[in-house]
């Protein structure tokens, strides 16, 4: 099965890009996967044409899914201008697919007002937010190289991966 990991943030220094490999790194052990970085995208402006490079670049990948990880830090209370704009260049290509939510904090919430934001997007584009995986304290969790620190973190993401692909 192949299940890509949307990296949802352009913002140097992101933290959740540690958290997007270090899933990465577990997923490929059962599964074929990639890391779609919304950096990677030259995104000015909303475009919903589909006739687009991006979006055919992102049509791509998505096409070749039914289930996919958006890895995303919180930022005010909700999820990076930057994902909401590669999303919204697709609609009907979403409808009945599935995705696993990680969210990322520097706080205490561990991202969870960013999912609740996002789980209203994923719905309209009637794609299933099967689960989730909320990491708090994302700077004390992870070393500046991206080494894990709370082996805790190491069951709840098989926990995920296990409810994701169910």
């Amino acid at each position: 099965m192949y299940i890509p990991i949307i990296l949802g943030t352009k913002r140097t220094g992101r933290q959740s890009e540690k958290v997007a490999k270090w899933a990465l790194k577990k997923l490929k052990k059962k599964h074929k996967t990639k890391i779609i970085d919304v950096s990677d995208y030259s995104l000015k402006r909303s475009d919903n044409t589909k006739k687009g490079k991006d979006a055919k670049k992102f049509l791509k990948e998505i096409s070749k899914t039914k289930t996919f990880i958006i890895v995303t830090p919180e930022y005010n209370h909700s999820f990076p201008g930057e994902l909401k704009m590669l999303l919204d260049l697709l609609f009907e290509e979403y409808f009945g697919k599935n995705a696993g939510i990680i969210t990322v904090s520097d706080g205490g919430f561990g991202g969870v007002r960013c999912e609740e934001q996002l789980k209203v997007l994923l719905n309209n584009f009637k794609i299933t937010p099967k689960t989730s995986l909320n990491i708090s304290k994302v700077k004390e969790i992870f070393d500046k190289e991206g080494k894990l620190l709370e082996k805790k973190y190491e069951e709840k993401l098989e926990k995920f991966f296990k409810e994701l692909t169910k």
